[in-house]
């Protein structure tokens, strides 16, 4: 088996918490205040940008051309792809200078422990730590797209999850998760056990940043 797809099967009872989660039901219903959103929006923006840096450090760490270019492509598609329908959503609520914006503690507390453990390991412990946030998100976008098909299409934030449950992030997501599972099949069982374990807590983070966005106060 993949040994990416065990570490999700690790964390499964988290990924089908977020499906469930009033944010992203509230999100498909369309229910979503625009307050919400737009907290999300702004928080996430940043998280991008802070996320992109974590692959840019995985950069310096790799040993090979080849894994030179995978992260380039994972830093350029961060930047420049999912970026855009953010952007859209800034410029429809008049931020403008959304980058001045304080990171929330959550979505600081999330970005100091992947950057950690980029910091503190090599590219095994660097994708374990990040792929939470980007197979997660391919998990959400076609579980709602599955469940709830009449009500995604008529959201008006239908964008956002369609986005994420395309066929197109879809086969991106598994070309990762095909990389990820060349750097762990040579690892011993030790190191592995440690690799699911960072995985689940960036998982855990994932949930903490929808309780963030979901939250009443700023």
């Amino acid at each position: 088996m993949s040994f990416v797809k065990e570490m999700i099967g690790h964390s499964m009872d988290l990924w089908e918490g977020y499906v469930s989660h009033p944010f992203l039901q509230e999100l498909t219903s369309g229910a979503l205040p625009q307050e919400k959103l737009k907290r999300y929006i702004v928080q996430d923006s940043l998280y991008l940008r802070e996320y992109a840096r974590i692959f840019a450090v995985g950069l310096l760490k790799a040993p090979s051309m080849q894994d030179m270019a995978h992260l380039s492509s994972l830093i350029s598609g961060t930047v420049q792809g999912e970026y855009l329908t953010r952007d859209r959503y800034l410029r429809e609520f008049g931020v403008k200078d959304w980058e001045a914006e304080s990171l929330l503690p959550e979505n600081q507390a999330y970005l100091d422990y992947m950057m950690g453990e980029a910091q503190r390991g090599e590219l095994p412990e660097i994708f374990a730590a990040v792929l939470p946030c980007m197979l997660s998100y391919c998990y959400i976008g076609r579980e709602l797209m599955r469940r709830y098909p009449e009500q995604v299409a008529a959201s008006p934030y239908a964008d956002l999850i369609q986005d994420y449950g395309s066929d197109s992030y879809y086969e991106l997501c598994r070309s990762d998760a095909a990389y990820a599972d060349t750097l762990y099949g040579p690892l011993s069982l030790e190191r592995k056990a440690h690799l699911k374990e960072i995985f689940r807590t960036a998982s855990d983070y994932e949930m903490k940043f929808w309780d963030m966005s979901y939250r009443e106060e700023m």
